[in-house]
């Protein structure tokens, strides 16, 4: 009876011992797919960035505003009239404001470049408020 008991026993901790090492062994092997994967797809970028840095930049900055283009288009799909102008409106105050503020710096305008500073959210807030849904 206890040789039978130690059998059973002895049956329970090797099937736990196989479980633990598949487990493991799925997981290592899952970080090896990933490595590979990761290596496979940043090896030729890393790459092509290193070899072409120019054509590297104009194909990232390309897919980027492919990527902007989609979602704008997308938005402008679900969207009304009013909230597509301001969205477009907040981004032409905030990128141009940056841009105003950076051009002023480089010629060495600060003071104007503050004001700028000062100015573009108080003109974002200005037109979140006109073509706010609530009246």
């Amino acid at each position: 009876m206890f040789r039978f008991f130690c059998t059973i026993m002895i049956n329970h901790i090797g099937t736990s011992i196989l479980k633990s090492f598949s487990s493991a062994g799925k997981a290592v092997m899952l970080a090896a797919a990933c490595v590979l994967t990761g290596c496979a797809i940043v090896y030729p970028l890393w790459l092509f960035a290193t070899a072409q840095p120019l054509w590297y930049t104009r194909a990232v900055l390309m897919l980027i505003t492919m990527f902007v283009v989609y979602k704008i288009v997308a938005a402008v799909k679900k969207s009304s009239w009013k909230s597509m102008v301001r969205a477009i409106l907040h981004s032409v105050i905030l990128i141009g404001g940056a841009a105003l503020v950076v051009f002023f710096v480089f010629n060495e305008l600060r003071i104007i470049a503050i004001f700028i500073a000062l100015l573009t959210p108080a003109a974002y807030i200005a037109c979140s408020h006109f073509f706010s849904n609530t009246r």
